[in-house]
């Protein structure tokens, strides 16, 4: 399930729980704690772009570690993609989303990965 919070909404967790209550009728009293309600798209790179909303999803937490933080940074520092380029899932959110770890989990960016 897929729900889109405001690029500076820091109670997405809250209100992802909200959401399947208020359509669905169903009750979670929390987020598992093996699970990560993740931004699909960095924050930083949204803001950056102008973007007002940003999909988030439950991912499974060691699942979304393993594709984390260097990834996002790379592409907040514009090392990964283009800022003009549409936007939508490529192939390391469907990796996330298909329950994948990273093939290269820590392993630096090579530089075809960086355009």
């Amino acid at each position: 399930m897929f729900l889109w919070v405001h690029v500076e909404n820091d109670t997405y967790r809250q209100d992802y729980l909200s959401f399947p209550r208020s359509r669905h009728g169903l009750t979670l009293s929390d987020v598992p704690k093996d699970l990560h309600v993740d931004h699909l798209f960095n924050r930083e790179r949204a803001r950056s772009m102008g973007l007002a909303d940003i999909r988030t999803s439950l991912v499974a937490g060691g699942i979304n570690t393993s594709h984390g933080a260097s990834y996002e940074r790379s592409s907040t520092c514009g090392a990964v993609g283009s800022a003009t380029r549409p936007r939508g899932i490529d192939e390391i959110l469907l990796l996330k989303l298909w329950v994948v770890a990273s093939p290269r989990q820590k392993a630096p960016l090579t530089p075809a990965m960086q355009n």
